[in-house]
């Protein structure tokens, strides 16, 4: 990144990229999964930051998920709420990752 770039900045580029990348890790395949394992393991820390239990940046995500679930009385999502609550989620994480992050850069 650029030295120039405001700690907000850095902290809402990083967050972009980890909200994307454990929500990957979370609705994995497989092969997804192992793939993102790999990148954690020769020390990406986007990858770090989305998939180390210690961090626990997938329980953001699964809070999201269950109060989204639980307005709407638990049914099961139309394809357009899946694709709303991802947008939403994108969003949420990025927010609150950038605000975490922000404190530390």
């Amino acid at each position: 990144m650029s030295a120039d770039l405001s700690a907000s900045r850095k902290a809402g580029m990083i967050a972009a990229r980890v909200a994307e990348a454990v929500i990957a890790d979370v609705d994995r395949s497989d092969v997804t999964h192992i793939g993102t394992m790999l990148k954690a393991l020769v020390n990406d820390p986007v990858a770090q930051l989305a998939i180390d239990p210690a961090i626990a940046t997938a329980e953001l995500l699964a809070v999201f998920r269950h109060d989204r679930m639980a307005a709407r009385g638990w049914r099961y999502p139309s394809p357009t709420e899946v694709s709303t609550d991802l947008s939403q989620a994108l969003e949420s994480l990025t927010l609150a990752l950038a605000a975490r992050y922000r404190r530390y850069l």
